[in-house]
């Protein structure tokens, strides 16, 4: 799947540079966070039994801001195109707030996404084997005091 993303985001990538069309920088952008993100889930899957958070983390975080940038790139390809078909009266928006409009709530979803991913590593952190980080302040051996 990583390779799949990956191959279509280069090609992405090349077309978006050989015509100047800089508006779909998001769309790239989220084709390079989602094949990043299926390469931290094999990265993942191979160290059985031997189980790291980071691939983890980086994993389902990177899949998750993936759709919100492809979403953004949509938003920008939308208001290109009420323009051009001038339809900006037929429009239930006017086209200079609908990319503010959906970049708010783009980031409003993307913090509440990841609010639950936060709470979800902790617990996870908490409930299984993953290696607890330890202060380097921190002496395992050292009497508490009083």
């Amino acid at each position: 799947m990583a390779l799949c993303f990956l191959a279509a985001t280069l090609l992405h990538t090349y077309q978006l540079v050989r015509t100047r069309t800089w508006y779909w920088f998001p769309f790239v952008l989220g084709g390079y966070c989602e094949a990043a993100g299926y390469i931290a889930r094999a990265v993942a899957a191979i160290q059985t039994p031997e189980y790291t958070l980071p691939p983890y983390v980086v994993d389902t975080t990177l899949v998750l801001i993936a759709p919100a940038l492809f979403a953004a790139g949509m938003y920008l390809q939308l208001g290109r195109i009420i323009r051009l078909a001038e339809g900006e009266k037929h429009a239930l928006v006017r086209v200079s707030w609908l990319g503010a409009i959906f970049l708010i709530g783009d980031v409003m979803c993307f913090f509440s996404q990841a609010a639950g991913k936060s709470y979800s590593f902790s617990v996870l952190q908490a409930s299984t084997n993953f290696p607890q980080e330890q202060s380097p302040c921190q002496d395992k051996h050292a009497r508490p005091s009083i």
